[in-house]
């Protein structure tokens, strides 16, 4: 399919109001999804070349708590300004459905008190393993991204130290034996 006959069927699916989800074009005329891949590299630039603009639904609450804890997890910078430059559109919608970037943070489970360190001051090993010790003594979750949403600094310390938080919750646990 050539790139004219490709902008001509996403113009026509437009015009015809027939959808152009990249779920329900792949879903509905595979060749027409691939083709505009191939030739553009995404489904979004061929939309561009066709002239089509789609609005994109705001995420949803959950959606947005659900990106903000992957963030947390993953180790990202959680300022705000940090995230409304990558990713506007989380962002936006979190403000739009907390009120700010901080409730939306508090919503998702992330304790502001630790969620700052950007760059988290370095622990030695032994105050990790107290730290992971006392919080398995006091019953709280060892699972990572709990504690990452409640003590980022230790998550992303432990990590840092012993290579990966599996590797950090074993130490903690035969260095007592």
């Amino acid at each position: 399919m050539s790139r004219e006959e490709i902008i001509r069927q996403i113009v026509r699916r437009d015009v015809e109001q027939l959808g152009l989800t990249e779920e329900m074009v792949l879903k509905e005329v595979t060749e027409l999804y691939e083709s505009a891949c191939e030739h553009f590299g995404s489904w979004d630039t061929a939309l561009k070349y066709a002239g089509v603009r789609r609005s994109r639904p705001i995420k949803s609450p959950e959606r947005v708590i659900q990106e903000i804890r992957t963030l947390c997890r993953l180790g990202y910078n959680l300022t705000s300004t940090r995230n409304m430059q990558r990713d506007r559109k989380l962002y936006e919608a979190a403000r739009h459905h907390f009120g700010s970037w901080r409730k939306a943070l508090r919503a998702a489970g992330v304790n502001l008190e630790n969620a700052f360190w950007r760059k988290p001051r370095k622990l030695n090993k032994q105050k990790i393993l107290d730290m992971i010790r006392k919080r398995r003594d006091s019953g709280l979750s060892l699972v990572f991204l709990d504690v990452c949403l409640e003590n980022r600094r230790l998550a992303t310390g432990a990590k840092r130290a012993f290579g990966s938080w599996g590797k950090a919750l074993i130490a903690a646990h035969s260095r007592e034996h």
